[in-house]
């Protein structure tokens, strides 16, 4: 995270957070505007709403009664909004990383497979200015103090929230459950990135968490992938047999991402004896 969006727990922390945060939304709004072909503004954008949503979760103290709740469901509804651009880019990169050690015959169907790279224009044009409003609205939410306390705390809500998760993935790995600990895990190191001398003693570090979302983000884009894969085939005219080779190879890549994901949870988030406060 640039060093523009951190917390400085030295200095007062609410007009920090309300600056910074106008100016993360800003950011946002100008990717989509920049190259409003490329689908990197779409994922540049959806970057900063994510950062935006970790000091959203660690400001709450500080934000007017009922704020928080309406900050989230508006970041929901920008995110819906950019979801078909950025689940084609994703379809795009599953693909290729398919076709990486696959057969001549498989990776010229991947090709014809892959969609179109461009994002729809309007809907990025509407979230720009949604965000810009929102960047000119965020100083006015706030109502109260934000102190280190407020800051600690919320991070270890943050992770006793992410071992439930991992705690339901383990219990019933299903598609749901392991996006669910995805998310937990990426706000985790998000918040963590916001006041990284803030975080509780027994928190992973923000390096290892990161590399764990990134393991769950590929195996929920290859979820995302099999059920489209039946209409793209056919669009595609592929017969059965390339079909079928494609459907194996997305089930085994996202069954051994599964395994290698909830492993690597389990170590990291296993809380540690003595551990407590910094």
């Amino acid at each position: 995270m640039p060093a523009a969006f951190r917390l400085d727990p030295a200095s007062p922390l609410r007009p920090q957070a309300a600056r910074q945060g106008a100016a993360l939304l800003r950011e946002a709004a100008a990717a989509l505007r920049a190259e409003p072909a490329d689908p990197e503004g779409v994922h540049r954008a959806r970057v900063l709403l994510k950062r935006f949503r970790a000091l959203l979760e660690l400001a709450q103290p500080a934000l007017a009664r009922g704020a928080a709740a309406r900050e989230r469901a508006w970041i929901r509804r920008q995110a819906r909004l950019l979801a078909p651009a950025r689940d084609a880019q994703a379809r795009r990169e599953c693909l290729a990383r398919l076709g990486r050690r696959a057969p001549a015959a498989a990776r010229l169907a991947l090709e014809r497979l892959a969609p179109p790279a461009a994002a729809p224009q309007a809907p990025r044009a509407r979230v720009a200015r949604a965000l810009e409003r929102r960047a000119a609205a965020w100083p006015r939410r706030f109502a109260g103090r934000l102190r280190r306390r407020d800051l600690r705390a919320r991070m270890e809500r943050s992770l006793r929230r992410a071992r439930r998760a991992l705690a339901a993935a383990c219990a019933d790995p299903s598609a749901e459950r392991l996006h669910r600990l995805r998310r937990r895990v990426k706000g985790l190191s998000l918040q963590g990135q916001w006041a990284p001398g803030l975080a509780p003693r027994d928190a992973p570090p923000r390096g290892r968490l990161g590399a764990l979302a990134r393991l769950l983000g590929e195996e929920h884009d290859l979820e995302l992938l099999l059920p489209w894969l039946s209409a793209g085939a056919r669009a595609a005219a592929l017969d059965a047999a390339q079909e079928a080779e494609l459907r194996i190879r997305a089930l085994r890549r996202r069954d051994r991402l599964r395994e290698r994901a909830l492993e690597e949870a389990r170590r990291l988030l296993r809380p540690r004896r003595g551990a407590g406060r910094r």
